[in-house]
Parts: structure tokens; sequence; C-alpha cells
């Protein structure tokens, strides 16, 4: 008698049950001012002796794979050179910006319009992984001096604005050495981005979902035996 045919209903159902127990794995905005009113034009500029930063936290017990940075640029008719997003931790002194993670983008500052426009960059290829409560800066650098490379970074016309995503907005500072080192951190006032990821799986799920598959395929193996 063939007594391997029952477990094919409990394999079928694992198939089914495996991929709805993995989390959907949506973009989240982590935090976003990018909505906040800035009806004056407020902007910093920015350039190679003028590197801005700006800072925010994750929230806690979730990880989330870094998908896209979004900054409110404008540029002015005046301009030269070229710009660069960039992603760094806060492990320099006082939770000021430490070390480069990575580049995320580059372009011409001819690029920008003279209004305030957001522009989203994607960053998936980076490959970085944001951990829970943990603090990061998004900095924009130029390859011309702040008085002619007409960049310029938007921030809210409110002191104190408000932020969207489960996520906080930080402090914001300055580095007039090329990031070697940084100005104090300043929380008001900062400058307008949005920073979007997908959340990382927690390891527990993947245990689950293993535990499953291998305990189908146990059963499997041992009816087969009984069948020999």
């Amino acid at each position: 008698m063939n007594s391997t045919r029952p477990i094919l209903p409990t394999l079928i159902a694992l198939a089914v049950i495996v991929p709805n127990v993995t989390p959907a794995r949506a973009q989240t905005v982590i935090i976003s001012n990018l909505a906040e009113p800035n009806a004056n034009n407020n902007a910093g500029l920015v350039g190679s002796d003028s590197w801005a930063a700006q800072g925010f936290s994750t929230p806690a017990s979730t990880s989330y794979s870094l998908d896209s940075v979004s900054l409110k640029l404008s540029r002015d008719p005046s301009f030269s050179g070229t710009f660069i997003v960039s992603f760094w931790d806060a492990s320099g002194p006082a939770g000021r910006p430490g070390s480069q993670l990575a580049t995320i983008s580059s372009g011409n500052v001819g690029t920008l319009t003279t209004s305030p426009v957001d522009y989203a960059f994607p960053a998936s290829g980076a490959g970085i992984t944001l951990a829970p409560s943990t603090s990061y800066f998004v900095v924009l650098s130029a390859s011309a001096p702040f008085a002619s490379a007409g960049l310029y970074w938007s921030f809210p016309d409110a002191q104190n604005p408000g932020s969207t995503g489960p996520g906080q907005i930080g402090s914001w500072t300055t580095s007039a050495n090329q990031g070697a080192s940084w100005d104090f951190l300043d929380p008001n006032s900062p400058f307008q981005i949005a920073v979007s990821g997908t959340a990382v799986p927690e390891p527990e799920t993947y245990a689950l979902v293993s535990g499953l598959v291998l305990v189908g395929f146990a059963a499997l193996r041992r009816l087969r035996r009984k069948d020999a």
C-alpha cells in the first residue's frame, strides 16, 4: 500500500502557508518633512567649503534596507560645478557625522530648477541597512565654493516643524573643511528631506518558515522509509 499520498495535501498546505508567514516588504517613508510649508523660500547655500548635513533617527525595533533619499533643492540663476548626496553614520564627536557609508547620487547643479523641488535619489544599490534606534546623516556637498556653486537646500518656515513617518528628524550641521570636522548640531530649522526604506524581516520569521519546511520534508521522508 502506498502511504506517501496522504502527505501531499500537507505539503501543499505548507506551500500556501509559508508565503503568508513572510511579511510583505513594502517601502516605508521612515521620515519626511518635505511637506512642511516654505512660503519664504528659505534655503541654505551649499558648496565645497560649506557642506551641509541633516540628521534623522530610525524607529525602535525595526531595521530597514535603505531605498531612497529625497531633498528639496534649487539653484541660483548663476551657478557652477556639481553636487553629491552622500549618507553618513553619526559616529563623530557628540553625535556629529562620522564616517561616510555611501555616495547616493551626484549631478550637475545646472540640472536643478531655480525654484525648490523635491528630488528623489534611489539608494537601494548602496546596500545600506538602517539599524533600529540609530542616527544617520544625509550630506549635501558641491564641487565649487558656496559663493559660486549656487546650490540651495531648503528648510521650512517653522523653526520646529513637524514630520511624518516612524522616524525622527534630527539636528543639522555644516562643515567648512569637506567633512574633516563638523560645526555644532542645531535642532532648529532642519533641512527638508525624506528617507524611505523597506523593513527587514526579523530572524525569527525566517526561522519559522525554515522550521515549517523541514517538518514537511521530515514527514515525507519517514513515510517513504515505511514504504521501502
